[in-house]
């Protein structure tokens, strides 16, 4: 059996060192089983550790398919285990798919959701298999003991809210995605009650008082605008204009909220009753801006802490402040000398407690009122320099 001549230019006697340089070339000692280049001065591969073979054996002898060494060592370190890292070789380029796999990879991270999604079964089970006696089946337990295994907790408690917030989000899209068809569906149930012949049947009757009671449902006299109906973003805003203050005055929402409503507690009242082709809150800002160009009886508002609400067109400063000039002189002495609080006013007024808050801070930059700021709260009065 002939074994193969491993090169050994520094202790060989029958090759020199020159003249293993000169039959390896310039370009270095090719591996016969990884085909990296190494220097002509090495016994073993440098990428993976294989026997160098000498270029000067016959071909016959030369066994590239030859298995190699097997090598034992534990994942995440080095050959001499003292480095976490792992030497890779490739051949036929194929480091750049690696590599682009490698990126795909990374940039889906599915451990964190193989993590999230294996929450809780790290919890010991303790077994009582017999009387005195208990069995702890410690298989996928994980310790959470001191501020690390905290920080995990929270770590994860927050990867789970913002799943949770994602997949919400994600299903408000669909909502709206499919929000057309759903439209195409009503319209064609229509048509079909339409042309169908007046019957007793009880189903019929049933059918006809549902489409009633969903296209009342925003108590609108017109067909509900789509953005598709509309085919121009100004005319989609402007009719969608009309038809909030339509359901506003129908509905006598500003009526029970004291003339004045927030912005996004419109959209989400608006929202709500309109069921299907529900409004972004950019469009329903884009209308309210035109409430007072196309003369409707609602404005759109904001106060100086940039709360934006719809109110009464009416309802100017002015008018605000004369009503809590009227309000503060009508409560009896004894009421007035305690001053008047948020709550007071948005229990006098309807208005929400916010708004309330921004109306008396208004009257107050006016002038008309003063304030008097105390542990129990803000409690406002009239400003008496200014009536006298």
């Amino acid at each position: 059996m002939v074994e193969a001549e491993v090169v050994s230019p520094s202790a060989t006697t029958d090759i020199g060192r020159e003249e293993v340089i000169a039959a390896v070339g310039s370009e270095g000692f090719k591996c016969p089983r990884c085909t990296f280049l190494n220097h002509p001065s090495l016994h073993q591969c440098e990428m993976c550790g294989a026997r160098l073979i000498s270029p000067r054996l016959p071909p016959g002898l030369i066994r590239t398919d030859s298995p190699g060494p097997t090598t034992v060592f534990e994942p995440g370190k080095s050959l001499d285990g003292t480095i976490n890292v792992i030497k890779l070789s490739f051949r036929g380029n194929g480091d750049k798919s690696f590599f682009t796999a490698l990126k795909k990879a990374l940039a889906s991270k599915e451990w964190v959701s193989a993590s999230n999604t294996s929450l809780g079964s790290g919890i010991r089970r303790v077994t009582s298999a017999e009387k005195g006696t208990n069995a702890v089946d410690s298989q996928d337990f994980t310790p959470r003991q001191g501020i690390h295994g905290l920080q995990q907790a929270g770590e994860r408690s927050r990867q789970q809210r913002q799943e949770i917030l994602g997949s919400a989000l994600d299903d408000l899209q669909g909502l709206m995605s499919r929000a057309q068809d759903l439209i195409k569906l009503a319209e064609q149930y229509a048509h079909h009650l339409e042309k169908e012949e007046m019957s007793s049947n009880n189903a019929s009757l049933s059918a006809r008082k549902a489409l009633r009671q969903s296209s009342q449902a925003l108590g609108l006299d017109s067909t509900i605008v789509t953005k598709e109906m509309a085919h121009d973003p100004e005319v989609f805003h402007s009719e969608l204009a009309r038809q909030l203050a339509e359901f506003l005055d129908n509905s006598g929402i500003l009526a029970r909220e004291g003339g004045v409503i927030t912005l996004f507690d419109l959209f989400a009242i608006y929202n709500r009753a309109r069921g299907f082709s529900l409004i972004s809150p950019k469009d329903l800002y884009s209308a309210a801006e035109l409430f007072e160009k196309l003369q409707l009886p609602i404005r759109l508002r904001k106060f100086k802490s940039g709360l934006f609400v719809v109110q009464e067109s009416y309802r100017t400063p002015q008018v605000i402040i004369r009503h809590l000039n009227e309000w503060f002189a009508s409560v009896e002495p004894y009421k007035a000398a305690i001053g008047f609080s948020p709550q007071d006013a948005s229990a006098k007024f309807g208005w929400s407690l916010t708004v309330a808050t921004e109306e008396l801070e208004m009257a107050e930059a006016q002038g008309a009122l003063c304030r008097d700021e105390q542990v129990s709260g803000v409690r406002f009065f009239p400003n008496l320099f200014l009536v006298n």
